[in-house]
């Protein structure tokens, strides 16, 4: 680097004192490879020589902005996406890219991310990329839980940050400059209630995830640190995959994405989703209302945010499919159906994962379901009646594969149709889980299984099975909040 980076040795000189004053003081995170070992180069083989613009664009990179353009159009499903090394991430969010000199050595990197910016945990860097020799090698991809942002700090040094979690009781906090083509970790804050329930905070100057080896601290200097970062992350000037949407655009497609405050026609008329100013008395409130011609009802009168917003024509009737995210990224989801200049609305807990090009193939939405641990499940639902109707009553863990649950008690089972017992010891995966009770998981050999948790009166999850509370059966369990 060609300029110290201020804020790290202002932050890493007062750890130092602290420590010499005895002060005890969802994929980086450990099972998620790290940023060296996920490195991909792409357009090595056979590559004809790179031709840089004055603007820094290279062929490599538009290829892989064409890429992005198609996974957003298309909604690649999680295998397609794996396969590229590309953020999943991008069916969420609004996508664009951009050029920025990660390291300042006069090389532009091509970053592809959010843009809707206005919150600092939305300003992030889905996927990055360097040029080495003639093809685009890959910095960083961010996933649910392993998530990064670009640091501009007052001295003008560059810094990325990377917030990873393996769930409830392990998080960290890791950030590094680029160096010769590479991320170099320079500092970290992690969080492992597991080595030290009672002082699960540390520091170091390495991203192994570790403890052992790292400085005790407390949590407000902890925190302290990681806001100092956050306040600062960067604000960047996006380019939309996609043509931005507005006056006179008209929804001529199935699956149309739309802009908040941004007015399009859809079936000869005007729709807005309005989302108003943060609220005087209470700035984190915000409100959500769709007007469509002289007709309009409010959405949700009080929420933090609203999420991703799609045009839906289902067989030439008219809906638009939206998200409102409170505290704890709690989600509803709304279907409002537009017809003869009025609406209706409808709503389903949970945020949408999904929206396919056709939408009577079903629209996934994952929701928060509280058994045996946080988890998001994943349903798919119909239109039907106008209303969101799900298929069946399973959900789909489809992000807990890191999530590894130590049995301590007796439970019984079964495993591939056959009645089993899990001991003492062994580890599962959580899979799936129906309303009816039934947990669905992994053994570590990869062996599928489920086992019937105790159900309230109201067919709520009563914290045991078979009588015996879950805490007796299982060591920590990955509760969110």
């Amino acid at each position: 680097m060609k300029k110290k980076i201020a804020i790290l040795c202002v932050l890493m000189l007062g750890m130092s004192m602290l420590a010499a004053c005895g002060n005890n003081t969802d994929q980086t995170a450990q099972d998620t490879e790290n940023p060296e070992d996920s490195e991909e180069i792409i357009g090595e083989e056979d590559a004809p020589l790179e031709t840089i613009s004055d603007d820094g664009m290279t062929e490599a990179y538009e290829g892989i902005i064409d890429d992005y353009r198609s996974l957003v159009e298309e909604q690649w499903d999680y295998d397609q996406i794996y396969e590229h090394n590309y953020s999943n991430l991008a069916t969420m969010v609004s996508v664009g890219y951009t050029l920025y000199d990660l390291d300042q050595d006069g090389q532009l990197e091509l970053l592809i991310g959010e843009t809707d910016t206005e919150e600092p945990v939305n300003r992030m860097i889905l996927d990055a990329y360097t040029m080495d020799g003639d093809a685009a090698k890959q910095l960083f991809t961010s996933r649910e839980r392993n998530r990064y942002y670009l640091v501009e700090d007052e001295a003008g040094a560059v810094i990325i940050a990377n917030e990873g979690s393996n769930g409830a009781a392990s998080s960290g906090w890791l950030y590094y400059i680029v160096e010769n083509g590479e991320l170099s970790i320079q500092q970290s804050v992690i969080y492992d209630a597991g080595a030290d329930e009672q002082n699960p905070w540390f520091t170091s100057v390495d991203d192994d995830w570790d403890v052992s080896n790292d400085t005790p601290t407390d949590e407000e200097t902890a925190q302290a640190m990681i806001d100092s970062y956050m306040e600062q992350y960067a604000v960047l000037d996006w380019t939309p995959l996609m043509d931005a949407i507005g006056t006179p655009a008209t929804v001529d497609s199935n699956v149309t994405k739309l802009e908040a405050n941004t007015p399009v026609e859809i079936d000869g008329q005007e729709f807005t989703l309005q989302v108003s100013e943060p609220d005087a008395d209470n700035a984190d409130i915000v409100s959500v209302t769709a007007q469509y011609g002289s007709d309009s009802v409010e959405v949700d009168p009080e929420t933090l945010r609203a999420g991703d917003t799609y045009a839906l024509n289902l067989n030439n009737t008219y809906y638009v499919l939206t998200e409102t995210y409170t505290y704890n990224d709690w989600a509803v989801t709304y279907l409002i159906k537009l017809e003869d200049g009025k609406l209706s609305v409808t709503s389903v807990d949970g945020s949408i994962e999904k929206v396919p090009s056709n939408p009577a193939d079903g629209i996934e939405i994952t929701s928060k379901v509280d058994v045996l641990g946080t988890y998001g499940g994943t349903k798919t639902y119909h239109i039907s009646n106008d209303q969101l109707t799900p298929n069946g009553d399973m959900y789909l863990f489809n992000h807990a594969s890191d999530v590894k649950l130590t049995v301590k008690g007796s439970i019984f089972c079964r495993l591939e149709g056959s009645n089993a017992t899990l001991k003492a010891g062994d580890v599962i995966t959580p899979t799936s889980y129906s309303e009816d009770g039934t947990f669905g998981f992994e053994l570590e050999d990869g062996t599928a299984g489920n086992l019937i948790v105790d159900l309230n009166a109201d067919g709520i999850y009563a914290g045991t099975i078979g009588g015996v509370s879950e805490s007796d059966l299982f060591e920590e369990l990955p509760y969110a909040g």
